[in-house]
């Protein structure tokens, strides 16, 4: 009987290795597409990201670089916002719910651009105004700590 002991808890520990590997393959496309999408709508614009990495351990932790948000898709203006590296923390748990809680986001080399004012946006803004609020209460999110190093602001 204490033999079993140490192959079955051996036993349970390499499954839930496989699950966690499994979950971190299968979410990664998952959390990619849904903060493209976030972004998209809080920022009202197009965004490009070149690398994206998610990991589970300890906890969910989210990596890239070459973040590009243009402003409502433009592209003969600087981009509203560009990050050369970033980084965001939350609980696994904290995602779950409304909103999510993001511990902590990281950015290097952030760079924003305040766009020129518009009076004609609406022909540009892509969707409805009613469309557009409707999908920006669909994602809400706390973050509790936000820093930056190497910032512009033009």
């Amino acid at each position: 009987m204490r033999a079993i002991l140490p192959i079955l808890i051996l036993a349970v520990l390499v499954v839930a290795g496989i699950a966690i590997a499994v979950a971190v393959h299968y979410a990664q496309p998952y959390i990619h597409a849904k903060a493209i999408e976030l972004l998209q709508q809080k920022f009202n614009g197009n965004v490009e990201l070149q690398d994206f990495h998610v990991s589970l351990t300890p906890a969910l932790k989210v990596t890239g670089s070459g973040l590009v948000v243009y402003h409502k898709g433009r592209r003969d203006i600087p981009p509203l916002i560009a990050a050369r590296e970033f980084s965001a923390e939350a609980g696994v748990l904290g995602l779950l719910g409304s909103p999510w809680n993001i511990n902590r986001i990281h950015f290097t080399g952030l760079v924003i651009h305040i766009p020129p004012h518009d009076d004609n946006s609406q022909s540009q803004n892509p969707g409805s105004g009613a469309e557009r609020k409707r999908k920006l209460k669909e994602i809400k999110i706390l973050v509790h700590e936000l820093d930056a190093d190497d910032t512009e602001l033009h």
